[in-house]
């Protein structure tokens, strides 16, 4: 994995599975982690875990394809550590049938979301 000290990444999806991982393998590599799922307990299940091992993160439940909840994810990774700059969606159908939420674009424009 990557060094990514002091970045901070938005993970989708991080109930379970494809999500969760990401999540995991992001925390140790220095990244703070704004982890996102429909249902509430996961993530916040997550992030104990993540600090239980070092890390630093965040939980918001909500649907991402809801454009206020992607903006609220955005808005609440700058405001909570100042910045985004990985942005990791486990949407693919979502992506490939509608597009990706705009609030995933940085501030220039630039795409930060990945579908697998």
């Amino acid at each position: 994995m990557a060094d990514l000290k002091d970045k901070v990444a938005i993970v989708t999806g991080a109930s379970a599975g494809i999500g969760r991982a990401p999540a995991k393998l992001f925390a140790p590599a220095g990244a703070k982690v704004v982890v996102a799922a429909r249902r509430k307990t996961e993530p916040d299940s997550l992030v104990r875990e993540i600090a239980g091992e070092g890390g630093d993160a965040l939980a918001l439940a909500g649907d991402v394809s809801d454009e206020a909840f992607a903006k609220e994810l955005v808005e609440r990774a700058e405001q909570s550590y100042g910045r985004l700059d990985v942005g990791f969606s486990t949407m693919p159908a979502y992506s490939a049938n509608r597009g990706r939420p705009r609030a995933f674009r940085s501030k220039a424009g630039t795409e930060l979301s990945m579908s697998i």
